[in-house]
């Protein structure tokens, strides 16, 4: 997964207890690549017969590509408060700390979205997409002299639910067709004798264990890659001018 800047942007970890690490600091950020990530998905459902698809490649077309880019820079404005808390901002982005003393603070901040559709025919046929996204995002850094080294750690979860009737009406697959929207396709497979087929939600047919079909998939990925930096001799007068300039990852 290809962090944007303004996800980096969170990471910009700053300070430490001491008020003389207020200012202005140049971060620079690792671009994480496969190795910084990990991630995991479960997917639950109750379509009759079918198994969750192999992800394995057996003969079946694989392709790999690698990309390593540079590094990025970004000025960060951080303002230690005095009162065990303090405020990073970066690209126009705000992230509250808590100083952790001894140099050490701890940025975070979580983001969330969700959204849900329904639909429904009268004549008896119902469609559900439930969609829950949370980023957590924590940044830990530790000031020595001037200096700071740190890491990022993005955590997104993400869960999708879909809901959909078994089998509806000659008349409601007129309008809305024979098979259904939910994806199982995408994630399900049965084996009808002779051969695997990826699974469907049929109008007349009985696919799943229960009037409606469900199917949910639950992940969980977790980004972590390094930052260093160093308070700039910049005063009030510079932060306007510089601090939406930067080097972006890569070219």
């Amino acid at each position: 997964m290809r962090l944007s800047l303004s996800t980096l942007s969170l990471i910009a970890l700053v300070s430490s207890g001491c008020s003389s690490f207020s200012g202005l600091w140049l971060f620079e950020f690792e671009t994480p690549g496969d190795d910084n990530q990990v991630c995991t998905e479960a997917v639950d459902h109750n379509f009759t017969g079918a198994t969750v698809t192999a992800d394995d490649g057996s003969g079946q077309y694989t392709s790999e590509r690698t990309a390593l880019d540079s590094n990025s820079l970004a000025f960060v404005r951080f303002e230690d408060h005095g009162d065990g808390t303090g405020t990073l901002v970066m690209n126009n982005l705000v992230y509250p700390g808590t100083d952790n003393e001894d140099g050490k603070w701890t940025f975070e901040w979580t983001g969330s979205s969700v959204d849900s559709q329904i639909d429904s025919h009268e004549l008896g046929y119902d469609y559900t997409d439930d969609h829950d996204t949370t980023q957590v995002s924590t940044m830990s850094l530790t000031f020595t002299d001037g200096s700071v080294t740190g890491d990022v750690v993005v955590q997104t979860l993400d869960l999708r639910a879909y809901t959909e009737s078994d089998t509806w009406a000659e008349q409601v697959m007129k309008e809305i067709g024979d098979r259904g929207r939910i994806p199982a396709g995408t994630y399900l497979e049965i084996d009808d004798g002779k051969r695997i087929l990826p699974v469907s939600n049929g109008w007349e047919d009985s696919d799943c264990d229960d009037a409606d079909c469900m199917l949910t998939i639950d992940s969980d990925c977790t980004t972590t890659w390094n930052a260093s930096g160093y308070l700039t001799p910049f005063g009030e007068e510079e932060y306007d001018a510089v601090k939406n300039s930067g080097q972006t990852a890569g070219i």
